[in-house]
């Protein structure tokens, strides 16, 4: 690809970055989810037995297609690689509907500048960080965050979120508790997979970023996995905002070159929130559903 050097990796070349499975299957299962209310999904996905039919199409859809993602490669991903890139996770209309909820919030004022943590004090900063941010809950109580993100004095209660976010939510955490199954991945983070922290991120252009850092610190109590929805329909590469990942360095082994990961839309990047990353300058409007577990 042209511009992208032999000192940085991109994530659309290297055998085993995507997970190939997620592409044709999962768009096939969002055609089905629209037609008709897939009642067996959860059976198959969770084991819990049948389903009801309470969901609308668009949240149909995105759960069908994060229930048909195959658990054992993603796993293997993440402890291979320490990261996983998925493309078609939901389909581009509950992506539209997702974006233009964010954009509500952020008209409503709801959405305030990421702040950074410096040991126990929070701080904005906008040459390290200058997105807007909310995090949402998908039970009746405020959320809390951990790691290095902070949480803003008006966080809000899930009556703030949609039914679709909060299904979004909920099928992430499904999500998240079938990878801390593996023990192979929970070793790997040190320690299981506790919970989620969601999170609406805007990038407003005028080469707004977030430097390079970690959302959590290894091996210590705290978010272990992060997961980022991207929601960017009709990105080009001269809109910036990708996001640079650093792999980490195996024992006396050199360190290995940064994966650039573009933000398109309906891609959904999951990786080890202590791995090292940054989110490069973006020159054009920019948003994204994050999760933290």
């Amino acid at each position: 690809m042209a511009g992208v050097g032999p000192s940085v990796r991109h994530a659309s070349v290297g055998a085993g970055v995507l997970i190939a499975a997620a592409a044709a299957a999962v768009a096939a299962a969002a055609a089905a989810a629209y037609r008709r209310c897939p009642t067996g999904w959860l059976t198959r996905w969770l084991r819990l037995g049948h389903a009801s039919c309470a969901l609308d199409p668009l949240a149909a859809a995105m759960a069908s297609c994060l229930g048909s993602l195959g658990i054992e490669p993603l796993q293997q991903q993440l402890c291979d690689e320490g990261f996983a890139v998925i493309d078609g996770v939901m389909g581009m209309g509950a992506v539209r509907t997702i974006r233009e909820e964010i954009a509500q919030l952020d008209r409503a004022g709801r959405m305030k500048v990421g702040r950074v943590q410096h040991g126990a004090e929070l701080s904005t900063n906008d040459d390290v960080r200058s997105d807007r941010i909310i995090f949402l809950s998908a039970g009746d109580e405020d959320s809390t965050g951990g790691g290095q993100d902070d949480i803003s004095a008006s966080t809000p209660k899930s009556a703030d979120a949609s039914p679709l976010l909060r299904r979004y939510i909920w099928a992430i955490d499904r999500l998240r508790e079938r990878l801390g199954a593996s023990a192979s991945l929970t070793q790997r983070v040190g320690g299981g997979l506790d919970g989620c922290t969601a999170m609406c991120a805007i990038y407003p252009g005028g080469g707004s970023r977030y430097v390079k850092h970690r959302d959590a610190l290894p091996y210590r109590a705290g978010r272990k996995l992060t997961a980022i929805l991207y929601l960017n329909e009709g990105w080009q590469r001269e809109h910036g905002g990708e996001l640079r990942l650093w792999p980490a360095v195996e024992d006396n082994q050199p360190p290995a070159p940064p994966l650039i990961v573009a933000p398109l839309a309906d891609r959904l990047v999951i990786f080890i929130s202590s791995l090292e990353h940054e989110v490069l300058p973006s020159w054009a409007h920019r948003s994204v559903f994050r999760d933290g577990s």
